[in-house]
């Protein structure tokens, strides 16, 4: 039986809302509990703005470090769309198409240094978090989800 959030083949969902983009269903047992899918209505693919590729910039202007905020990105992570899905504390949530790093977070990232990841991320002013369960719904599934999507590092231009 589908639930109420399940869509019919003529794209209006059992509680009457209407789907405006694709229902791609994907299995959370097929890549464990850790971060966890759930379908997600996406929406038809987009063209990049001028200066992207890949649904990331080639420039770090007017970008910062994903995990401690700071304005001196040196290379970007371009994320796979399908893998950015993920829940926190049972609702629907995403990632964006590209995490930017400092090259200290980068360097921290490259050597899983996951331990100061969570560290630097709960004292960066772009993370909330007031207990212990925050850290692991909001913070260490974060990590887990961008390095199941990431695509690899590509300097930025300046």
């Amino acid at each position: 039986m589908l639930g109420s959030s399940q869509s019919r083949a003529d794209g209006v969902l059992l509680d009457g809302r209407r789907v405006t983009g694709q229902y791609e269903p994907v299995s959370d047992a097929e890549h464990g509990d850790e971060a966890g899918y759930q379908g997600w209505f996406q929406p038809h693919p987009s063209v990049d703005p001028p200066g992207w590729v890949d649904g990331a910039p080639t420039s770090g202007h007017d970008q910062s470090c994903a995990l401690c905020g700071s304005a001196e990105v040196a290379l970007v992570h371009p994320l796979e769309a399908s893998l950015v899905t993920h829940r926190q504390y049972g609702k629907g949530h995403r990632l964006p198409t590209f995490w930017a790093l400092c090259q200290s977070c980068e360097d921290l990232y490259q050597d899983r240094a996951d331990v100061q990841i969570v560290e630097i991320m709960k004292s960066s002013a772009g993370w909330f978090w007031d207990f212990d369960d925050d850290v692991s719904e909001r913070i260490q599934k974060q990590i887990a989800v961008f390095r199941r999507a990431d695509k690899g590092a590509r300097l930025l231009d300046d």
